[in-house]
């Protein structure tokens, strides 16, 4: 009980005529609610340091929103909702009782940082409005400057049933606007649905209020916009075209019209109409040329339009004062990738191709969430795979600071492709150091690794991959491969399914006789084969190996040799076999194979051709064993006689 008293007592709020005994001007914080339990508490706090009163009002809440702001001392009013957050402003407004009025939302936050420089600002002259920068938290993370604070006037109100404004009516009492370096926290876009669910109640709210006021541009920008950020195109065209062909905005209002300009422009590029995005992002360009926001798009626009020297002068001259916040929301990490994913486009377009992949990189460090700059530096490092100065390009970027997992790994098979593979295991190692999922680097090393004869160590970085990557089917089918080369059949089908290692996964289940699963998997490889699954019943064995010469190796390979040793007499498989064994050093498999095929299919020519092949590759005074496997036709038996797969 005590406890509850002291809390109390703390959370109260001195009221504002209290205040200016104490401190000169003092300041009312309003906020408009519903259902913000969650939110409200946080949001009161935050303010509590500085506010000489709270105001909340609510408009209809059915949780414990005002219950919460009444406990820490909130001054509470009561709003019936009209779907007009201007008119709910107003109404706490015409509450606030400070000299100052600064108002928030009940999903914003003032940082600790920022408490102190508001007692001092609410000590200036009441004579003046201020914008603080917006910080967005969540699935954006754009920053832009926004009114916030001004003085306690009956003239000042909101407008606009949804992003509401404030700055148009002090623009017209003609207080001095000023930007002031104290940021809020906007925490209200906290996922996709949440942020989708926001843009389509404002896009409802708008076109609702332009039906009434259609000639009201402000209105129509902020329509075009929101329709811009759902994907609508067309729509967003048709509200901004008419924004900018309004010369009252163009000619009073410099700073919205070139946000319309900007906006019109990013639309145009979407709807892959470069000319005339070129053409209003120049105008854009030519009334505000300090602002990324500005640049960027209209660089870009240069791009597209096979411009790219016009592009790269532009993003050149660029610098970190472009970047500051304007009044158009923008993400500047965004802004700052763009830039050089831009700057890299336009190097790739003039053939600069080292200088592109750095800007690339430099784009990949800015920000990582985006894949445009990684898809472009692969598509630039497989050009130059086919260029003679490969390597020694390749070399320059794997050694300088900028390298990632992509160009080590590059590096590494220029490396092999000239033969120097003792070299490329190197670069492969560093690939997987700066980057441990990168299935690229994981198989090189893993083939190098077999090759050496070290098959455990092979075996555990492929699946250490695939435990990284768990979807990726090139890791799958290379330890099925592996596997199969240690006759590990378990192993094989203990793997996740998919349908480019299915022949060995069915190969594997043929040799083994482990049938628990066969049928699915027969039937499976001829529809995705596109064989018939009944030539089964007229030809058994042999219309599975005529699929698996459909198949490229290793996957073919796996299924001759299972088709083999259930079919002896099968020329082609026994010779696929044959070749795929020599080529993994494996001749003593080899000779297992053409001498079964020699016993079943006495005086075929083909054997002895077989047979000479393998001693070429042993050496005349070689010894081998003859193979004891004793695999026959019979094990297959059951599966071809079901009457179920006879039906599939």
């Amino acid at each position: 009980m005590g406890k509850r008293k002291r809390n109390r007592k703390k959370a109260k709020t001195l009221s504002a005529k209290q205040s200016k005994k104490n401190n000169g001007h003092t300041l009312s914080v309003c906020l408009i609610t519903k259902n913000e339990a969650e939110k409200i508490e946080t949001a009161i706090r935050s303010v509590l340091p500085f506010a000489d009163e709270v105001v909340v009002v609510d408009t209809g809440s059915t949780d414990d929103t005002v219950e919460i702001a009444k406990r820490l001392g909130a001054k509470i009013g009561y709003f019936e909702w009209c779907d007009d957050f201007s008119a709910a402003r107003n109404a706490s407004l015409d509450m606030a009782t400070g000299d100052w009025i600064m108002w928030l939302d009940a999903d914003d936050i003032i940082p600790a940082s920022e408490w102190s420089k508001l007692r001092e600002l609410k000590k200036t002259s009441l004579d003046s409005a201020f914008l603080f920068k917006l910080k967005n938290k969540g699935t954006t993370a754009s920053v832009f400057w926004q009114m916030r604070m001004f003085p306690n006037r009956p003239e000042v109100r909101f407008r606009y049933p949804v992003h509401e404004q404030v700055s148009l009516s002090i623009m017209e009492l003609g207080l001095p606007i000023k930007s002031v370096d104290i940021t809020v926290v906007h925490t209200g876009y906290t996922s996709p649905e949440i942020t989708q669910k926001k843009t389509v109640r404002n896009s409802e709210l708008l076109r609702k209020y332009l039906e009434k006021h259609p000639e009201d541009s402000f209105c129509r920008l902020y329509l075009g916009r929101t329709y811009l950020s759902q994907g609508r195109l067309e729509m967003a065209a048709r509200e901004l075209e008419r924004a900018v062909s309004d010369k009252n905005l163009e000619n009073h209002q410099k700073a919205t019209f070139v946000i319309a300009l900007i906006n019109l422009g990013k639309t145009y590029l979407g709807l892959g109409k470069t000319q005339e995005a070129v053409k209003v992002l120049e105008k854009a360009y030519g009334m505000d040329s300090h602002n990324a926001n500005t640049v960027v798009p209209l660089a870009e626009s240069y791009n597209n339009s096979d411009e790219p020297e016009k592009a790269l002068d532009l993003l050149n001259q660029l610098e970190e004062v472009h970047y500051q916040p304007s009044m158009n929301p923008a993400d500047p990490q965004f802004l700052r990738y763009m830039a050089e994913f831009q700057k890299a486009v336009a190097l790739a377009k003039l053939s600069r191709i080292e200088e592109a992949l750095y800007a690339c990189r430099r784009a990949q460090r800015l920000c990582s969430k985006f894949d445009d700059a990684a898809n472009l530096a692969r598509l630039l490092l497989s050009k130059l795979r086919k260029s003679p100065e490969d390597i020694h390009i390749l070399e320059r970027i794997a050694k300088s600071d900028m390298a990632c997992g992509d160009d080590l790994y590059e590096y590494g098979n220029a490396l092999v492709r000239h033969g120097r593979t003792g070299e490329a295991l190197k670069f492969y190692e560093k690939a997987l150091k700066y980057d441990s999922s990168h299935e690229g680097a994981t198989r090189a090393l893993g083939l190098i690794y077999r090759r050496e004869g070290r098959v455990e160590r092979s075996r555990s970085l492929l699946q250490k991959g695939l435990d990284l990557n768990p979807d990726s089917d090139n890791l799958i089918c290379d330890l099925a491969d592996l596997y199969f080369d240690q006759e590990d059949w378990q192993g094989i089908l203990n793997l996740p399914y998919c349908e480019t290692a299915l022949p060995t996964r069915l190969a594997a289940r043929l040799i083994s006789g482990l049938d628990d699963g066969m049928e699915q998997d027969i039937v499976a490889l001829f529809r995705s084969l596109g064989g018939d699954i009944k030539d089964l019943d007229a030809i058994g064995i042999t219309a599975i190996w005529n699929l698996a010469q459909k198949l490229e190796d290793p996957q073919r390979f796996h299924l001759a040799v299972s088709c083999f040793w259930i079919e002896p007499s099968l020329a082609g498989a026994a010779e696929a076999a044959v070749e795929g064994y020599l080529s993994r050093g494996k001749t003593d498999k080899a000779v297992q194979v053409a001498e079964k095929y020699i016993t079943h299919v006495s005086g075929d020519p083909l054997g002895l051709r077989l047979v000479s092949r393998c001693y070429e590759q042993l050496g005349a005074t070689d010894k081998f064993t003859k193979s004891q496997r004793t695999t026959s036709l019979g094990q297959l038996k059951p599966v071809l006689s079901n009457s179920d797969l006879k039906n599939s």
